[in-house]
This record gives C-alpha cells, structure tokens and sequence, in this order.
C-alpha cells in the first residue's frame, strides 16, 4: 500500500510547489475580497487566493461547515428549490483531493452561489460568507479554480479511484509510470486544447456529470487563455 501513497506525496507536492510559484504573483497584486477594505481585518495568510475561495465555499456551504459563519441549512434549501444538488464536500485538509474535488464544485457552483447571496437567500450574511461573493467575482481567480478543477478531471480525481479500486499490487507500477510520464508531459507542453484533455488513467476516468460537463462548456477559451 505504501507505493500507492508515495504517489499521493507526489502530487501533494507538485501542488504545494504550484501554489507556491501562483503566490510569488499574486504578492505582487491584491485579488478578490484582498481589493476590498470591507475585508481588511482578515488575515493576509500565505494561501493562494483560488485556494482561498475553495475552502471558504467549503467550509461555510459544504458538510461540517463552520457553525458560526457557514450557511449549509439555507444553501441546501436554495438547491432544493433551483432543482440543483450540492456537489461541495466537507474541507479537511489531511484527505486527499480535497481542493481539487471542491475546485470542480466551486467552479460549477459559482453563479448559484452569487445569486444565493445577493439574492436574499442567505439571511444571515456575514464578511466570510460575503467574501466568497467578492473572491469567485474575479476572473483572475476563477481562471485559477478552473485549471485546479482541470487538474481534478485529468489527473487526480483517476488517481484517487485508482487506490480506491481492487486493483492488485504489482499491477500499479505501470499506472505510476503512466502518471510519472503525465505530468512530465504537460510540464512540458502544457494543454494546447481543453477539449483534448484525457485522463491519465483511461480505465479509471472520471465519469460525465454535472461538474465535469461545466468544465469544459462553460467560458473554457477564457480561462483556459488566463491559465496556459
């Protein structure tokens, strides 16, 4: 089992490098709700502002959400009655493809989101729940959930149903080959066409739905330019 979360290391630090090179830019300018002063007693913490907006959608309208400033009673009604179903999951951080599982809810949530704030849905508004509103109203961070969102369907969303699956042992090292050989490839060459993109893991892509489907019809040629 141990060779299996070697690769999850991998791409955790492929992440955390990722990230870490985005926060280098942004240092150089304000993004989202930093632009705001409503929002100046915040913490300027070293969490890159896509990052940011994942996990503050997460934590106030997703499973286990902040009792204090989270909404998921409302939220959940607000679906409900738009006949949509909630595709955001709890934010833990110790659980693998966390950010990026949400990064495709976040994306595919965005306008009902909005709308379920500045619409009257949400009665008890506050400054987090506002700032999600001023984070996912900036293009520049929503390209960059976009391409999380991406990363999700081509590399780790395979990966998680991979060691979830039956398969045996020693067929995995040709799967990390194939996920070695992946991700040295679009270093490389980046993604010429979103709509060429595959799974690294044909046999165990994620399927058709409504995050997936939203990711590649929705404004793609927009935040596929701000991002490769």
């Amino acid at each position: 089992m141990l060779i299996y979360y070697l690769g999850l290391l991998l791409l955790q630090g492929k992440l955390s490098k990722s990230l870490k090179m985005i926060l280098k830019v942004e240092d150089q300018k304000k993004l989202g709700r930093d632009e705001e002063a409503a929002f100046g007693r915040f913490s300027a913490a070293a969490e890159v502002a896509a990052d940011r907006a994942i996990r503050t959608a997460a934590e106030c309208l997703g499973p286990r959400c902040d009792e204090k400033c989270g909404s998921r009673a409302q939220w959940l009604a607000y679906c409900h009655s738009h006949n949509i179903t909630s595709r955001l999951t709890s934010y833990r951080l110790n659980r693998f493809n966390n950010l990026f599982e949400n990064a495709a809810a976040v994306l595919y949530h965005k306008a009902h989101v909005v709308d379920f704030m500045i619409d009257n849905n949400c009665t008890h508004s506050n400054l987090k729940l506002k700032s999600i509103v001023a984070d996912l109203k900036d293009k520049r961070i929503v390209a960059i959930v976009w391409a999380i969102a991406l990363f999700n369907t081509i590399v780790t969303q395979p990966y998680w149903q991979l060691i979830n699956s039956s398969l045996p042992y020693g067929a995995f090292p040709s799967y990390a080959k194939s996920l070695d050989q992946t991700l040295a490839r679009l270093a490389r060459d980046g993604i010429r066409d979103p709509q060429d993109v595959q799974a690294v893991f044909q046999d165990y892509a994620v399927e058709d739905g409504d995050t997936v489907d939203f990711l590649f019809s929705h404004s793609t040629e927009f935040y596929f330019q701000e991002n490769f």
